[in-house]
């Protein structure tokens, strides 16, 4: 007898037994999940902030924990917070950047059709104009554009001294 006179139910319902027995099952032979293609679009909003924080790190903006602030290293361009348990806490959003010449930006992440998970993180977003960023080219867009208004602020700045 041979797995693939078994039928399809059956083995993609035992799947984890028939591979501890070391039988391998063929991928024609496993069910087909119909909620792959949307699960790669929509990703996970934890997903999409690690995406972001990465590219902030390359980009000059380093995490600041404990360590990182008595490195002899000095972030380029400014530091990152990132607040660990952010549902357990409401006043700050996913991510808040501070920029070494003075100037912050706080914004939160969500998946595409993602909600707020607090009636604090709403009040944020919409009542003070929060923004809201759901994948990394919406990220780099919003921090480039920030980037740019504080180079125009400081270049302002010299020319009237």
């Amino acid at each position: 007898m041979n797995i693939t006179d078994l039928s399809p139910a059956f083995v993609a319902a035992n799947k984890d037994i028939l591979e501890r027995e070391g039988i391998d099952v063929p991928a024609h032979m496993l069910p087909v999940d119909p909620l792959k293609r949307e699960r790669a679009i929509n990703k996970v909003e934890r997903e999409i902030q690690t995406e972001i924080e990465n590219w902030l790190r390359l980009r000059g903006y380093y995490r600041r924990g404990p360590g990182d602030i008595l490195s002899n290293v000095k972030a380029p361009l400014g530091w990152q917070i990132h607040v660990h348990e952010a549902k357990k806490n409401p006043i700050l959003l996913d991510i808040l950047l501070l920029h070494n010449e003075g100037y912050c930006l706080e914004f939160e992440v969500k998946r595409q059709n993602g909600s707020y998970s607090s009636d604090e993180q709403r009040a944020l977003c919409e009542q003070y104009h929060k923004p809201v960023v759901r994948s990394l080219p919406e990220a780099m867009k919003l921090v480039n554009f920030w980037e740019s208004m504080i180079q125009e602020k400081e270049l302002a700045w010299l020319e009237r001294a």
